[in-house]
């Protein structure tokens, strides 16, 4: 499988780190990352986009055209939902997973 996790705070690396765990080929694109995130990050094999994953290059860089997952947990609901729908335009099939604090929210995009 290749992933993309788009943030790397507490969330971001934990997931990161799990999938490194699993073997999985990862990216992750961060605008503001820890640096002992990136360390580990990078230690792991993972690679890393520096850049806002809103932007489409650089979810293009980090391979959206092939990737099966995209992860999205930024700590901005609107940034992660803006992300989710680039990343289903230029990849139709890609699964994605979103982060979404408010709960009204997260039901009305699951009805949707």
């Amino acid at each position: 499988m290749r992933a993309i996790v788009c943030g790397l705070g507490q969330v971001g690396f934990r997931v990161t780190m799990l999938l490194a765990r699993l073997r999985e080929e990862v990216t992750v694109v961060t605008l503001n990352p820890r640096e002992e995130f990136v360390e580990q990050v990078v230690e792991s094999g993972c690679t890393i986009v520096a850049g806002d994953a809103r932007n489409e290059r650089n979810l293009i860089q980090a391979g959206i055209t092939k990737a099966s997952a995209v992860i999205i947990c930024m700590d901005d609901d609107l940034a992660n939902i803006e992300v989710a729908l680039d990343a289903r335009r230029l990849n139709p099939t890609v699964r994605l997973v979103v982060r979404i604090f408010d709960q009204n929210l997260a039901r009305r995009l699951e009805e949707t």
